[in-house]
Order: C-alpha cells, then structure tokens, then sequence
C-alpha cells in the first residue's frame, strides 16, 4: 500500500511533468514552422532553375575493359558483314550446310531461303542458289 505522503509526491511530480511537456508545445510546434518555412523557400528558389535533360545517350569514347594496346573509339567496333559465307557442310543422303549471313550462323538444307533466292543444290565444294549464284566454302577467318 502506498502512504499518503507517497501519494502527494507522485501526484506532484506528475503534475510538475505534466506542466513542462505543456510549457515546451509552443516550442516545438515553432520549430516544425520554422523547417516548414525553410523548406518551403528552398522550393521556391529551386523552382527558378530551369532544368533541361540531355540531348542523347552518351557515347562512349573508350572501352574500360580493353587493354591499354587495343585502338580506341570506334576502331575496335568490327562491322558486321552482309555477305553470306558457306563455314561448313554435312554432305550425304540428306545433306545440310553451316552458313554465316550478317552476322548470324545458321543451318541450311535443301529449299531453304537465302539471300533472296532459295537452296537448290549442296556439294562438297559449296551451295548453288535457285538464281544460279554459286557460293564456295570458306575457312573461318
């Protein structure tokens, strides 16, 4: 059991704290105004700054994972060929040909397009196309 004179100072403290969180409100409630305020000016000065996005991608003007020794720029970019290269060919009952167009290895048989003309003939020696065009196998550079 708590005593009286217990009681009376615990009912004092609470009003003493009680009082000090009322008396320090003003204070906290001009401080949140104040960072409203300043926050509210910095807007305004920044919304004066015209802002303007950049016209294009950037361009790389090196490769960071190129030795020191390889040409810098566009010297190292290798151009992709359009030109059609017979790489290999399974001859046979059913024959088929390894082909390089643009770029891009791909199998081939009998009937199938290419360039603009179709498969017509596959030999030991390359391909011939239905246009009459006679592609020769080449060695992989």
């Amino acid at each position: 059991m708590i005593d009286d004179r217990t009681r009376s100072l615990l009912f004092g403290a609470s009003g003493v704290l009680c009082a000090v969180g009322l008396c320090l409100l003003p204070v906290a409630g001009q401080s949140a105004l104040q960072i409203h305020t300043a926050r509210q000016t910095l807007d305004d000065r920044l919304s004066g700054i015209p802002v303007t996005e950049p016209a294009d991608d950037p361009v790389p003007v090196r490769d960071p994972f190129a030795s020191e020794d390889a040409p810098q720029g566009n010297a190292a970019v290798k151009p992709v060929r359009a030109a059609v290269a017979v790489r290999a060919i399974v001859a046979g009952d059913d024959p088929h040909a390894l082909v390089e167009e643009a770029g891009r290895i791909r199998i081939v048989q009998l009937g199938d397009p290419l360039r603009s003309a179709t498969v017509r003939a596959i030999t030991t020696q390359g391909l011939v196309l239905s246009d009459g065009t006679a592609l020769r196998l080449e060695a992989l550079p």
